[in-house]
């Protein structure tokens, strides 16, 4: 059973890190605009290996 997360404006990671996932390797992505806590989070949650995007949610066109 695939599971697969977006988080959109990641913070601190703080959920994402007391969270469960149904699999115990998920597709986590991780997506914000600020590079500074993008970097925080995925280092927080490096077990997982994250795929990471720095974009703007709210911009059409910006997220390829």
């Amino acid at each position: 059973m695939p599971s697969n997360h977006l988080e959109v404006g990641v913070g601190t990671g703080y959920f994402l890190d007391r969270s469960s996932f149904p699999v115990p390797e998920p597709r986590l992505a991780l997506l914000d605009l600020n590079p500074h806590w993008l970097k925080h989070t995925e280092a927080r949650l490096a077990r997982y290996t994250p795929e990471v995007y720095r974009a703007n949610a709210l911009v059409p066109g910006d997220l390829e």
